[in-house]
């Protein structure tokens, strides 16, 4: 897909499985700068799960974005930054500010758990 960015777009297909994915740009400068997220098919209603405690999407965060890296290592050696941060769907334990939307990173990154509850199955795409 290679779409302005500006416009919300709603696609509908037909879904021939139901599983857990993500969707990520195939240019770096924005899969790095977060165009990310996760995907989720549902199968028929009657699956027998009590809860779905929605996707968790594992990353790192680069506090400093992709396209000031970019200009501090052109015409220079290669220039990597070092990652700042795991996350765990958007939050890390960190004090620090994102570069990416500039606000105060959350302290904590909780995670629900239900240990009697049947959760729905995620299938990883790696």
């Amino acid at each position: 897909m290679s779409n302005c960015s500006w416009a919300i777009f709603t696609y509908h297909f037909r879904a021939e499985s139901f599983e857990s994915g993500w969707y990520h740009s195939h240019v770096s400068v924005k899969y790095a700068d977060g165009l990310f997220g996760p995907m989720v098919v549902d199968g028929p209603s009657q699956r027998p799960y009590n809860i779905d405690l929605g996707p968790v999407i594992l990353t790192d965060d680069i506090y400093t974005s992709y396209l000031k890296v970019l200009r501090q290592g052109l015409g220079v050696t290669l220039v990597f930054s070092t990652i700042s941060n795991s996350l765990t769907t958007g939050r890390g334990a960190t004090n620090g500010h994102s570069a990416i939307n500039e606000i105060k990173c959350s302290p904590e990154a909780h995670l629900e758990s239900f240990p009697s509850k049947l959760e729905r199955p995620i299938d990883y795409d790696w």
